[in-house]
């Protein structure tokens, strides 16, 4: 599929009333071009719920701000951009929209292998502190060339969610040394209202790798 295929999609999404709109687009070449003509439409029909699968597509930060004008109606996200080639300045797009996801209750991120690097994990964890009624996040950011700085903001925004249950953090493959693991460590088994934790951090100089915590509470 390529930009004109999602057009072709896209309009066909017109006129619909959708409370749930699941769409897998993976490894295809929709570019910009059509990823920014989906989320429009996306955003024209407003659901509650949205996956969209855009795994290899050759997506960019032209195409975050599209992304981020379709999220703050949503009750629900899962959004999979990896693979593609978004940097910091899309993280911040993809922020402003995060952040007005104050009535979601489920988010999932994957951004995992592009360069985001630790401006855009700074920028996706500011925007996190807006989720106030999420019970369930997921982030995947491994291969992004964060560090500590990343790491350690992302830490600090964890610590602001209050109606967390279940929290997915896989930050492996990057360049997060002890003291950053360790502030996510200290943040993440310091909320109480969790009942599940998984964060990955294999293959980064923190001797801390990952855990799997799994807490059944009365």
């Amino acid at each position: 599929v390529k930009n004109t295929g999602c057009e072709a999609l896209a309009e066909g999404l017109l006129g619909l009333e959708l409370e749930h709109a699941g769409l897998n687009l993976a490894v295809n070449s929709i570019g910009d071009q059509g990823c920014v003509v989906l989320a429009e439409r996306l955003a024209s029909i407003m659901p509650r719920v949205v996956h969209l699968q855009l795994f290899d597509n050759s997506v960019s930060d032209a195409a975050c701000p599209a992304l981020a004008a379709m999220m703050p109606h949503l009750r629900e996200l899962c959004l999979d951009l990896r693979q593609n080639r978004i940097g910091p300045a899309g993280c911040v797009a993809l922020g402003e929209g995060l952040a007005q996801m104050g009535s979601a209750h489920k988010v999932a991120l994957h951004l995992g292998a592009n360069k985001i690097e630790d401006e855009g994990c700074v920028a996706v964890g500011n925007a996190c502190r807006g989720l106030h009624h999420c019970r369930a996040l997921t982030l995947t950011m491994s291969k992004n060339g964060i560090g500590d700085k990343g790491c350690t903001a992302l830490a600090s925004a964890v610590t602001t969610l209050p109606a967390i249950t279940s929290l997915e953090v896989d930050l492996s493959s990057n360049s997060i040394e002890n003291s950053g693991a360790a502030a996510l460590r200290c943040a993440v088994m310091g909320l109480q209202g969790l009942s599940t934790t998984c964060v990955k951090l294999q293959n980064n100089p923190a001797q801390i790798e990952s855990w799997k915590v799994e807490m059944l509470r009365d």
